[in-house]
């Protein structure tokens, strides 16, 4: 009884002392991003500095360019190193960070788990399966790979801003 509530309190002792030196060697990390908002649906959305994006403006909405984001300086967006102002854009489609993409990625493996397992039923039965698992592992791909387009007509506010976490 004693060597277990020693060995509890060894184990409390080491994991909040080593709980401390992560906190004290922590590291700011800072990404430039673009703030999408839509005060009517109550929806706000983030894409990272570094994230590839279409856009379309308003000048020409027809041609459709396509670039990395930077940053955000004075209302105006920099794409490849050239300033668009954000009033000029008609809308970027981005791939933005959501729960669809978790969703996704467990659609895609259960899919890809359900064909394997399928594969040695081999009747009627091991073919719907496989059917089933193929269908869910396109849908889990679409969803990963899917981009949010944010029109600028319909709603949606675009900004700048700064993302701060501490790793």
């Amino acid at each position: 009884m004693q060597k277990l509530l020693l060995l509890c309190l060894l184990f409390l002792g080491l994991s909040f002392s080593s709980f401390a030196q992560n906190l004290v060697k922590s590291d700011v990390i800072t990404y430039d991003v673009l703030v999408f908002e839509n005060f009517a649906k109550g929806d706000m959305r983030f894409v990272r500095q570094g994230a590839p994006i279409k856009y379309a403006l308003k000048s020409s909405p027809k041609q459709k360019q396509q670039g990395v984001f930077e940053k955000v300086v004075d209302k105006n967006i920099i794409i490849d190193g050239q300033s668009i102002p954000l009033s000029d854009l008609a809308y970027i489609k981005a791939r933005v960070q959501s729960d669809k993409k978790m969703i996704g990625g467990l659609l895609a493996g259960a899919g890809i788990a359900t064909t394997a397992f399928s594969v040695g039923i081999g009747n009627k039965g091991g073919l719907a399966m496989a059917g089933l698992g193929l269908v869910a592992t396109g849908y889990g791909i679409s969803l990963i790979t899917s981009a949010k387009k944010f029109n600028f007509y319909k709603g949606w506010e675009v900004s700048g801003g700064t993302l701060e976490y501490i790793r």
